[in-house]
């Protein structure tokens, strides 16, 4: 190494490369690899848009790639992590990245959904620039079928039509202030449970199942509103649908405009505190609003509100990016994207299936 340094280098400066490198080489330490303390990292999901594009590629362009390599380092606040690779040298980024943003340090406070003076309006998910206000519509029954797929609790499967029954008859009382799924199934399973002909083990696996639903998804919100349900019990009984709005911590800018929006205070601002988002993800995964469910909600409450109950429509526009809460602009932009899409869905639909036709056709012959 000595004999490296000396070309065309002064003595002075021989003298301090040497020094420094006998400096490097005296302060290397043995780090103790059972002692390190861990880094606090992010350990919650990766992002819906990361999810739903599915596998990592190798593409320059692919948002999952992306997410692997850069976006959760960012998350986890290990930017100095980053390494050079080819593709930090095309100097582009994948479309979505937006959705990696967490914008929980730029805010006080988050809006909180009261189920019981919902009123089913639409305005506060019509109102969000941001997408950050997910909304849907969905009966006892497609909710409980849900909710067994996702909790894994297959002993309820033989009895889901009579909970779901016994879901609805506690709906339709209005004086009881039941706000989530939790009050719901335990209640429904209560009064059922005794009626039930199963010996005892069977019995005790479908409350355990019951128990498994509650810790997976009991505090899902639930309204019972005039527009979705009451007035469909009226002219049916076991055809009503219960409401649930959710808020998305991460894409929520506490700009305040739904809360502006909501009559009834359905919406109140609450001190920001610690958001695990578990209720997002599990309104992610939970089944879209029907298309006959839309369809009947827009002589309810107008087209516009109807159409944005489409989790493709609601999120046609990706939150989390740094433009200024309450944007008009940006509102106006979701709006006009959202009614594009809920339009070209069903040619986007004939499109594949004539695709899939075609492919099956040239597949046999």
């Amino acid at each position: 190494y000595e004999k490296s340094l000396q070309s065309e280098v002064s003595e002075n400066e021989l003298a301090a490369r040497l020094e420094q490198f006998k400096t490097g080489l005296e302060t290397v330490t043995k780090l103790d690899q059972q002692n390190l303390k861990l880094a606090n990292t992010w350990n919650d999901e990766a992002p819906l848009a990361v999810r739903h594009l599915g596998e990592n590629d190798d593409n320059y362009s692919s948002l999952p790639r992306f997410w692997d390599q850069v976006g959760v380092l960012y998350r986890n606040n290990e930017v100095e992590e980053l390494t050079p690779d080819p593709y930090l040298t095309t100097g582009t980024i994948p479309p979505l990245t937006s959705t990696f943003h967490d914008l929980s340090i730029g805010r006080q406070m988050l809006p909180a959904f009261n189920p019981n003076t919902c009123t089913g309006c639409g305005q506060c998910w019509t109102s969000c620039p941001e997408s950050a206000i997910g909304s849907i519509v969905i009966s006892p029954a497609t909710l409980l079928n849900a909710g067994i797929k996702l909790a894994s609790a297959d002993a309820l499967q033989m009895i889901t039509s009579k909970l779901a029954a016994n879901i609805y008859k506690l709906g339709r009382d209005a004086e009881t202030d039941y706000s989530n799924f939790k009050a719901f199934i335990q209640t429904a399973f209560t009064d059922l449970k005794d009626k039930l002909p199963f010996n005892e083990e069977r019995k005790q696996a479908a409350s355990n199942a019951v128990t498994g639903l509650v810790n997976h998804m009991g505090e899902l919100p639930l309204a019972r509103t005039e527009a979705f349900f009451y007035e469909a019990e009226r002219f049916h009984h076991d055809s009503g649908e219960f409401l649930s709005i959710v808020i998305n911590s991460d894409a929520c800018k506490a700009c305040g405009l739904c809360i502006e929006a909501c009559e009834p205070e359905a919406l109140t601002a609450v001190p920001q505190v610690a958001q695990d988002n578990k209720l997002w993800r599990l309104w992610e995964q939970l089944p879209d609003t029907a298309g006959n469910s839309i369809e009947n909600a827009s002589k309810q409450i107008g087209s516009l509100p109807a159409i944005l109950l489409s989790r493709q429509c609601q999120l046609a526009i990706a939150g989390g990016d740094n433009s200024e809460a309450g944007s008009g602009e940006k509102l106006a932009v979701r709006l006009a994207i959202s009614v594009i899409e809920f339009q070209r869905q069903p040619l986007i639909g004939n499109f594949i299936l004539d695709i899939t036709e075609l492919r099956t056709k040239i597949t046999k012959n």
